[in-house]
């Protein structure tokens, strides 16, 4: 009987064994029908626990898989860096082990063509046919598209173990870079929430289902600071982005694969128009020919997908075109399933759509893209070391054929925007000899003119092998194609037949020329750069170094606190406890001009441990200290005047979750934490109803849709903060919330939001016929993120630091008109200089022409403060971080 009951058990496990080898060869073959696989290396379900696609693998989990896929001769894993919250960022190099063997080889050779002035016409050709081409494969960018972080893990098994032809070559001709987490925190997050949210052991594809609703902040794109990475390419405010840049620039990848989610159905490229102009046709004719190769992979598999489509090549900063820019082949995938919608998701026809499925989709696009990268390994290369040399070539003969990036008054700004060149491997050489330019553009218009270049200055010739990079980010405005913009102007004129808004073409901003984003004097010219200059600096750029302050400072210190350093040493020394003042008229003291927006810091006022803190806090922030022996000035106020106003210690809350967007919220976050280092409360609009809000000098309401700002703050909220800005506090509005301060039942401004005028026609009327007799009041038109000129009140607190004018991202349909009541401290100028850069409807120009940018509200013993649009968009600009820091840090000390 045992006998018989041994032998039946040993068959269950038999039978069971083969059932359970039977499903992971069907998943397998799902991922490449036909494909055979090293049994030494093993399958992600057998070190997971899972087969991938049927649960949510977390950063643990992932890290498993590197350590067991190790095991492989093929791969290594590297560390090139670690998040803002220290989860270690990896590279997966896969290749034969020959290659492997010389991997410095390889990157050395691509170094080499990297910089034809290195390499000549022969030894590249020598490269190309002796060495393999580098590829990357990006994936969880953006880390809640979940179907791209689990691909990283079958691609990767699949280069490791797979024994397939099309695999042995594609690792004998290739060294593959495999991104697995671009994004961690953002992929963390989500997957936390989906995991313990999810319902069922394949989860529910009802689309209410709780698990695709991740509460605020749960399911964003966006890192720790909720900045979102895809568009922080050539910012580099962040971290992650920071590691990944310096990596690429270590490879040289030859293509790189961008995965991203969620679309109807799957999208590769060639992109949507519009692309950048600084892409070259070769580009694009590798682009089509990728996109020709995933096609007839899906064609034979029988999938939907779509090309071309909403996502174009047009901003510099997504992960295709900066890679693309750099002399790569930049692709973007984007798949329909994971994320939001979960492990299962009911499409609108009825049919379930696994995760599963989006990750088959991206692993069968990836091996498309390294099957046509092995097989034409030595054109793509040349191609790149072309691309490299005739960039060079390209900057030696256009007009703009060097920018330079003038120190002025605030060295510290000219020296990150250098480095944050230099960090892109772009040329920056420091001026060490004054120079003069006969024919130097301004970025705020006007004729060429003569410009005196003094010593330390920056300049970034045009000719080097980053040309077409650096004039992406460089040159004013990139430009669209005539074809283009007559297409959008059709889908515009159509859609306000009937009373609505398109889906305009521009996919991001239009404009990010990084001298108007960081505020920074430049100017392009169209002289030969001069001979003689330093060596490019490195990205390691100091600060330049202020002098030691001289003299006893038996009164205390001063210094220009509206500099970059100057507003962040103010920050520092209100957060350590110190007592300061700011001057509010201009004045000389011993032989030195101080403007609106000094700082005096008292040795009276303060305890003695002030004297070695403002000196180190000065020296870290690059900031020049004046030594005071008294409180005399040669012109103005003297210090005990009452033009010298003591600075409140701010105590600020700034509203988090519902309906602040993430992402103006995680700029503003970034900005106080990390420019600034200034500490803040965010709160929830729960907690704020609730708080005792005598505890804050500042509310901070960032961005959000003005309608469900209104309807949850309440009229009891609304009540509250009205009191609470009547007893003395500052409240600083943005952008969405500042259109809901003008909402009926609010009132918080005397301005008002413009509206335009459309008229009813028929389909076949003209546009410009006279045959219609209604008319209807829509909102304005978008302007999508461009660059408009602001003047700014130099005597208002507001504008402290800003002697002329100024550029300002604008991205939305508002135009604020003045403001009967207020301090219409910035606005943009009339119609035919407000632009700067950047596309804007001229229907959008006239309407925001003479309008508010930013403005003061009286309110009983405090204020509202108000800006059109984000001053800290994308935690990048700089140019008007001034105004933000002067509503939130000076601004308490200025309410009545």
């Amino acid at each position: 009987m045992r006998l018989v009951l041994r032998l039946a058990i040993a068959i269950a496990l038999a039978v069971l064994s083969t059932t359970a080898l039977a499903q992971q060869q069907q998943h397998l073959t799902e991922f490449r029908p036909g494909g055979t696989y090293d049994p030494a290396v093993p399958r992600p379900d057998s070190v997971l626990g899972y087969a991938i696609g049927t649960h949510h693998t977390d950063y643990a989990g992932l890290e498993r898989w590197l350590a067991a896929l190790q095991r492989s001769d093929r791969v290594r894993v590297l560390r090139y860096g670690e998040s803002v919250e220290r989860r270690p960022l990896y590279l997966i190099v896969i290749s034969s082990p020959a290659n492997l063997a010389r991997l410095e080889e390889v990157r050395a050779a691509m170094a080499k063509l990297a910089d034809p002035r290195t390499t000549n016409d022969s030894e590249a050709q020598r490269i190309a046919a002796s060495m393999p081409a580098v590829a990357w494969m990006n994936h969880a960018n953006d880390g809640n598209e979940s179907a791209a972080f689990e691909s990283a893990i079958q691609t990767s098994y699949q280069l490791a173990a797979g024994t397939d032809s099309v695999t042995r070559r594609i690792i004998d001709q290739l060294v593959v870079i495999v991104n697995p987490a671009h994004n961690p925190e953002s992929h963390e997050r989500f997957v936390a929430w989906y995991n313990s949210a999810q319902v069922g052991a394949e989860g529910t594809a009802d689309n209410n289902a709780i698990e695709h609703h991740a509460p605020w902040g749960m399911s964003t794109n966006n890192n720790h600071f909720q900045i979102d990475l895809n568009r922080d390419a050539f910012f580099g405010t962040q971290q992650e982005t920071r590691a990944i840049v310096k990596a690429f620039g270590q490879w040289h990848p030859v293509v790189f694969v961008d995965h991203h989610g969620q679309t109807k159905n799957m999208f590769f490229p060639p992109p949507a128009d519009a692309v950048n102009l600084n892409v070259t046709g070769n580009q694009t004719q590798w682009m089509d020919r990728y996109g020709s190769a995933i096609a007839d992979a899906f064609d034979a598999r029988g999938w939907s997908y779509y090309r071309r489509g909403r996502f174009d090549l047009f901003y510099a900063g997504f992960w295709d075109s900066w890679p693309t820019l750099n002399g790569s082949v930049g692709l973007t995938f984007e798949t329909d399933a994971g994320g939001s919608k979960g492990l299962a998701w009911e499409r609108e026809d009825g049919t379930i759509l696994p995760l599963r499925d989006g990750i088959v989709r991206h692993h069968t696009g990836s091996m498309a893209v390294l099957r046509v990268t092995a097989e034409q390994k030595a054109q793509r290369l040349a191609d790149f070391y072309a691309y490299r040399k005739s960039a060079i070539a390209e900057g030696e003969r256009e007009a703009m054929k060097q920018v330079v990036l003038f120190a002025g008054n605030d060295p510290a700004r000219a020296a990150t925007l250098a480095r944050t060149l230099a960090a892109q491997r772009i040329e920056v050489r420091r001026v060490d000899r004054p120079f003069t330019l006969q024919r130097a553009h301004g970025y705020f218009g006007g004729a060429a003119a003569r410009r005196e270049v003094p010593a330390g200055s920056y300049v970034v010739s045009m000719a080097q092998p980053q040309k077409r990079l650096a004039r992406a980010l460089l040159e004013l405005e990139p430009a669209f194609t005539p074809e283009f913009l007559a297409n959008e102007r059709k889908k515009k004129e159509r859609a306000e037949l009937t009373g609505r808004r398109s889906r305009d073409g521009f996919y991001d901003a239009t404009a990010w020329s990084l001298p108007l984003m960081f505020g920074v004097d430049a100017v392009w010219a169209e002289d030969a750069v001069p001979a003689g200059l330093s060596a490019p600096v490195a990205d390691s750029i100091p600060t330049p170094a202020p002098a030691a302050p001289d003299g006893a400072a038996r009164y205390g210190w001063l210094y220009d606190g509206t500099t970059l350093g100057g507003m962040r040493l103010t920050a520092q020394l209100l957060r350590e406890g110190f007592n300061v003042a700011v001057a509010t008229e201009p004045f000389s003291v011993q032989r030195r001009d101080f403007g609106r927006g000094a700082i005096v810091a008292r040795t009276e006022r303060n305890a003695a441990t002030l004297r070695e803190r403002i000196v180190a806090l000065a020296a870290e922030s690059g900031v020049a200290l004046q030594s005071l022996e008294g409180a005399r000035v040669e012109r103005g106020a003297d210090f005990g005047e009452d033009p010298i106003v003591e600075l409140r210690r701010p105590r600020i809350a700034v509203v988090a979750g519902e309906p602040t967007d993430d992402r103006a919220f995680g700029a503003t976050w970034f900005t106080l934490e990390r420019r600034l280092g200034y500490p803040f409360t965010a709160i929830a609009i729960p907690q704020l109803l609730d708080a005792r809000l005598a505890d804050y000098d500042v509310i901070v309401l960032p961005h959000g849709a003005p309608s469900e700002w209104q309807e949850m703050l309440g009229e009891a909220g609304l009540a509250r903060l009205r009191r609470w800005t009547q007893d003395g506090g500052t409240l600083v509005a943005m952008k969405g919330a500042a259109a809901m301060a003008t909402r009926e039942g609010v009132h918080w401004t005397s301005s008002t939001l413009k509206r335009q005028t459309a008229n009813v026609r028929l389909f076949f009327d003209q546009p410009a016929g006279d045959s219609a007799a209604l008319s209807r009041q829509m909102d304005l038109v978008r302007t999508a993120g461009a660059i408009l000129r602001v003047k700014v009140d130099p005597e208002h607190f507001l504008g402290y630091g800003y002697s002329g004018d100024v550029g300002a991202l604008v991205s939305s349909n508002y135009a604020f008109t003045i403001s009967r009541d207020g301090a219409n401290t910035a606005a943009f100028p009339e119609e035919r200089s407000l632009r700067l850069a950047g596309w804007i409807w001229p229907e959008a120009q006239r309407a925001l022409a003479r309008t508010l940018y930013a403005w003061a509200e009286p309110a009983g013993r405090g204020q509202v403060i108000l800006f059109a649009d984000d001053p800290n968009f994308r935690a990048a600009q700089l140019s008007t971080l001034g105004m933000f820091f002067n509503a939130v840090i000076l601004g308490p000390s200025f309410t009545r």
